[in-house]
């Protein structure tokens, strides 16, 4: 009803739809399909409950250590792209294990395969196997620095992990060279709000959401947010 839409502490309680796009193969070979969008299909940053800010700075926030320094030694592509179109289709078949073992065996063929890395953390991530997921993101940016989608989706299962402090950094990363990547001035301003009791920081990316989408699906939940924190 009115009131229960009006009420603060029902705000960003409902779960996100989380179901990303895998990453094909690159190029054209053979009857392999041309690449898919890597976006995440629905853009929206995680809706979370409305907790005590206060009593979050105050709890032990743990953090997250970095297990991946540089670029992994080149493979064999070729080997590795007939694991990946397995991993590929058992992916979208929902068959998880297979899935994961088709993707580590393309990545023992060929550790620098971004798509493979990708992938596999999408599914991980998918399993709730966050520790793993977060390291093969890592992987995935330690080939591809620049890559939105990665970088956006580390920082998503980060939060997702606890890791709020990082998450947050990690969308600070993506935001010095992405301006205007609305998901990610939405997930930062929830985090900070949230979780680290962080209300100027929140307030500043909830207005760039506003200022870049005033029709965004959250933008009355924001609107009433920045009403109660001036």
């Amino acid at each position: 009803g009115v009131l229960t839409r009006l009420n603060p502490t029902t705000w960003f309680r409902r779960k996100p739809k989380y179901t990303p796009l895998t990453t094909q193969l690159p190029g054209e070979k053979s009857s392999i399909e041309k690449p898919a969008p890597t976006e995440v299909i629905d853009n929206l940053a995680p809706k979370f409950e409305v907790t005590d800010g206060a009593a979050e700075s105050r709890a032990t926030i743990p953090r997250y250590k970095s297990r991946v320094l540089s670029k992994p030694p080149e493979g064999k592509r070729f080997d590795a792209e007939p694991f990946f179109t397995r991993g590929i289709q058992t992916q979208k078949d929902r068959k998880t294990s297979e899935a994961v073992a088709a993707y580590r065996e393309a990545l023992k063929k060929d550790p620098r395969f971004f798509e493979a890395n990708y992938n596999l953390a999408l599914v991980l991530r998918e399993a709730g196997d966050f520790s793993a997921a977060l390291l093969a993101y890592e992987q995935a940016l330690a080939l591809q620095p620049e890559s939105v989608n990665a970088r956006y989706n580390f920082a998503f299962t980060l939060h997702e992990a606890g890791y709020f402090h990082d998450a947050a950094q990690e969308l600070q990363k993506l935001l010095r060279e992405n301006p205007n990547e609305t998901r990610a001035h939405l997930l930062l301003g929830n985090i900070c709000a949230q979780r680290l009791n962080q209300t100027s920081t929140a307030r500043e990316h909830y207005l760039k959401v506003l200022e870049a989408d005033p029709r965004h699906p959250q933008a009355v939940q924001i609107r009433y947010w920045l009403a109660a924190h001036p």
